[in-house]
């Protein structure tokens, strides 16, 4: 759903689009894929989500089906909230492999973000973030907030 977000932001200032409908999903339908990530221990054991703890050992799967309607400020008739910005990466390939995140593309894309839409990292009291709840995430996606 951010690159749907982030591509109709695009749009809009390119003045291709007034309005959309963004969305995204992720439904688990086959038993089978949960079964092999058990099996080479990307979930934890106990299968709850620890996101952001010290105690973190894998990560659950969930699922949605989000919705949303964007337009631009100018033409709503009411306003809930407002999207500053958006961008999206996706890290490549790497030595250490698709589940190591990369720290250095993370602080890259924040650093970008905050500069294209003018905004002082330092003002920013919340933001959400994907996390998976590993080991490795924790200590590269840490190091990139605090950064």
């Amino acid at each position: 759903m951010t690159y749907a977000i982030t591509l109709q932001i695009v749009y809009d200032l390119l003045g291709k689009c007034e309005q959309a409908i963004v969305g995204g999903t992720n439904i688990i339908l086959q038993p089978f894929t949960n079964h092999i990530l058990q099996t080479v221990k990307f979930n934890p054991s106990d299968g709850k989500s620890k996101v952001w703890d010290e105690e973190a050992d894998g990560f659950v799967r969930g699922e949605t089906v989000a919705c949303l309607f964007l337009q631009l400020k100018s033409k709503a008739k009411r306003i809930y909230a407002t999207v500053l910005h958006s961008r999206t990466n996706i890290d490549g390939y790497k030595k250490m492999g698709a589940f190591f995140p990369s720290s250095e593309c993370q602080r890259d894309l924040l650093l970008t973000t905050y500069k294209e839409a003018n905004i002082n990292p330092l003002d920013v009291n919340y933001f959400e973030a994907h996390g998976t709840g590993t080991k490795v995430f924790i200590i590269n996606t840490n190091y990139v907030i605090i950064y």
